[in-house]
């Protein structure tokens, strides 16, 4: 690769992580909360068609649990303080955090299905939502976290002078 190809995908990269910086701390908040929205309900349809084998579509009543369950999750994702950590210095505490507030959230909501939901519905679903929802919770956050690990790596490359003529200077180049 010649040496002009490189220094525009480091610009290219470098582009992109001021843009990502300099969204507004509130709009990155929104496409977090955005995205585990997305998460938590997928996480549920997902739980049932796995307990059951076969692409489960609820009734109606069930159904209404299931859209609505980030009413439950956001909050107490929230109270947790999973939407004030910032992603890119994430560590084990907010990783930890993340694991007690899936477990919450996948409680809270079990016992509200199992309580007002004439449909009798499987305990295992419960606990294969919160394997679902941590996973994919965490791990969306420990993607981003490793994306910005790879691109600041791609971008801060030391400067450094070869000094010498010769073959062995520009092979080392």
């Amino acid at each position: 690769m010649k040496i002009s190809s490189k220094k525009n995908i480091l610009n290219c990269y470098n582009s992109i992580i001021v843009k990502i910086i300099r969204i507004s701390r509130i709009k990155k908040q929104i496409i977090i909360i955005a995205s585990d929205l997305l998460i938590v309900i997928s996480a549920l349809f997902l739980s049932f068609s796995l307990k059951l084998g076969y692409w489960y579509w609820p009734d109606e009543n069930l159904f209404w649990f299931i859209i609505l369950s980030p009413l439950i999750a956001i909050p107490i994702f929230r109270w947790f303080g999973l939407y004030h950590v910032v992603v890119r210095f994430l560590g084990f505490q907010a990783l930890w955090s993340v694991f007690k507030a899936t477990f919450l959230y996948a409680l809270v909501w079990g016992v509200f299905v199992l309580v007002f939901v004439e449909e009798d519905i499987l305990r295992s679903v419960i606990l294969i939502n919160w394997l679902l929802i941590v996973v994919s919770v965490g791990g969306l956050r420990m993607f981003i976290k490793l994306f910005f690990y790879k691109l600041n790596s791609l971008s801060e490359r030391s400067r450094v002078i070869i000094f010498g003529a010769g073959a062995a200077g520009r092979q080392l180049l």
